[in-house]
Order: structure tokens, then C-alpha cells, then sequence
């Protein structure tokens, strides 16, 4: 007999670990498919490394940065501002200076609006970068309280003052009512 209820055990434990049920009704109990997450999120890890890793290379670096036309605004201020953007970060872990995040345009608004020029145009060649600077001409030299300006041809504020400004033979205005100036601020209209 004890042979008998092994064999009906068994038999028992072989159709309960079978899936039967009937293909009319769907079953009720649903499983995560972890195997095809696990392996979907590995990929995708393994995807964002291996792209940071080459977008992060050496040989997709901007190795030189030229710049034309510089004749008033002091070489070391522009070198600066170009050396700030370079080294920002995109994309959380990347800097600029790789040649598929280099946004010529956004340096362009970028050194028009800090140093206030004229025009800029940023080129690019391969891992060269030339940049072409027009400034605004020194016109005339402005003194508000204890600080003197440089104003172009059109009146607007171009920076401040530097020793070889005062050195130059420019007109001199003086304001008397300590007005704030800054970069960009036209002083003198038309009218």
C-alpha cells in the first residue's frame, strides 16, 4: 500500500506544478519579467559607459582655440571666458570642449554679451576652433565717481577703463551725478 500512495503522491506533486488552466480565462496572477529587465537595464548601463567613455576621449578633445581681431580688449579676458565655457559641463559628467558638445553659437551670444564686442564668429575645423572678434572702437573716456569708462562711437559702454585707455588721447567726460554704469549701457543718444 505504501508503494501505492508514493506513486499517487507523486503523481499529485506533478500535476500541481504543471500550468493547466483553461485558455478561455485569463489567469489572475501576474509575474514581472526580471530576466528581461535585468538584462535590458545591464544593456542600457553598459551603453551610457561606453558612450561617456567616448565622448569623454582624448582624440574628440578641441585642442587649439585662435582669435582673430583682438586689438583693444585685453587677450587674457577673452582667453578667460573662452576657458570657462570650455570647461562647463553638459549632460551632467561631460565638459564642452568635445567636438559633439561644442555649441559654436552659444559661445558666440556668450563672448558678445560678457565682453560686450561688436560681433563674434566662432568657426570650427575639426579639433580647431578659430573665433573672429570686431570690437566696439574707443571713442571716448567717461568718469562717474571714481571710475572711468571706455564709450564707443555709438555712446555705449565698452569696459572699464585699463591703464593703456588712460594713457590714450580720448575725450574726457565727467558725470556729475555718480551714475551707475556698466558694460553695455548706451550714454549717449543721436538726439
Amino acid at each position: 500500500m505504501a508503494h501505492r500512495d508514493f506513486l499517487k503522491r507523486a503523481s499529485r506533486t506533478h500535476y500541481q506544478r504543471q500550468r493547466y488552466h483553461n485558455p478561455y480565462f485569463s489567469r489572475t496572477k501576474r509575474t514581472w519579467p526580471w530576466k528581461h529587465i535585468l538584462a535590458w537595464g545591464g544593456a542600457l548601463i553598459i551603453l551610457i559607459l561606453a558612450a561617456s567613455a567616448l565622448l569623454s576621449s582624448a582624440a574628440l578633445r578641441i585642442d587649439s582655440v585662435t582669435i582673430l581681431g583682438v586689438r583693444y580688449t585685453p587677450k587674457e579676458t577673452l582667453e578667460e571666458q573662452i576657458n570657462t565655457y570650455l570647461q562647463s559641463r553638459t549632460w551632467l559628467f561631460l565638459r564642452r570642449s568635445n567636438q559633439f558638445l561644442f555649441n559654436a553659437q552659444a559661445l558666440q551670444q556668450n563672448l558678445q554679451t560678457q565682453m560686450n564686442l561688436f560681433s563674434v564668429q566662432v568657426r570650427m575645423d575639426g579639433s580647431r576652433v578659430e573665433i573672429s572678434i570686431q570690437e566696439r572702437t574707443p571713442f571716448l573716456l567717461w568718469t562717474t565717481g571714481e571710475k572711468t569708462y571706455v564709450a564707443d562711437l555709438e555712446g555705449i559702454i565698452v569696459r572699464e577703463a585699463v591703464a593703456e585707455d588712460l594713457q590714450e588721447s580720448l575725450p574726457r567726460f565727467t558725470e556729475q551725478d555718480s551714475l551707475e554704469v556698466y558694460g553695455g549701457l548706451a550714454l549717449l543718444t543721436k538726439d
